[in-house]
């Protein structure tokens, strides 16, 4: 219905919910508006691929670990992994 209204009042049939929103604004307000789109979208992802397997974690040892401690200690184990690489391999970081 959205993409119908806007093919009517712009003569192109456009899909993507938020290039429509931005349709209205200044180019100044539309990046920030994407940008801002971006940063939650970001933020949503990351939390999402962290409950799973924190979860998987703390159902292993359900007396010693709660979600939380499941997920730190998942983190902690990857983080210190690809560290090791980081420095055994001499990779620079793009910082």
């Amino acid at each position: 219905m959205t993409t119908g209204a806007i093919e009517q009042v712009y003569h192109v049939a456009i899909w993507d919910p938020i290039l429509a929103s931005t349709l209205y604004l200044s180019p100044t307000l539309a990046i920030l508006l994407n940008a801002l789109f971006l940063l939650a979208t970001f933020s949503v992802n990351v939390f999402a691929n962290t409950v799973g397997p924190a979860y998987d974690f703390a159902n292993t040892f359900p007396r010693k670990l709660t979600w939380f401690r499941g997920s730190v200690d998942r983190d902690r184990s990857f983080n210190s992994a690809w560290c090791v690489d980081v420095l055994r391999l001499g990779i620079r970081l793009p910082i």
